[in-house]
């Protein structure tokens, strides 16, 4: 089985050094099953871009890109929180 090179832009590093431990386990985890196989079923690759690719691991989202035409090259662009925005109706002044 074929293994992708994977490089940290520098922003990642700096995201994924300010995560708590487990969350960063958890990162990193995912990362490295990601260079087997950087396309798999919950990936989702976004629209508008470049071609990047995302996917979720607990809270956060890694944005990453697939270089097939450079020798097996991949890159983590950002690890950054998915939280998600509550929004609570109010009933409006009588």
């Amino acid at each position: 089985m074929s293994t992708y090179r994977v490089e940290y832009a520098p922003a990642a590093h700096k995201q994924i050094r300010k995560l708590d431990p487990v969350a960063q386990d958890r990162v990193i985890r995912t990362i490295a099953l990601l260079a087997s196989n950087p396309r798999p079923p919950k990936a989702t690759q976004l629209v508008g871009g470049r071609g990047e690719w995302r996917v979720r691991t607990g809270d956060y989202r890694i944005v990453y890109e697939v270089h097939d035409d450079v020798w097996w090259s991949w890159s983590c662009a950002s690890v950054t929180a998915a939280r998600s925005i509550a929004t609570s109706e109010r009933a409006a002044p009588a």
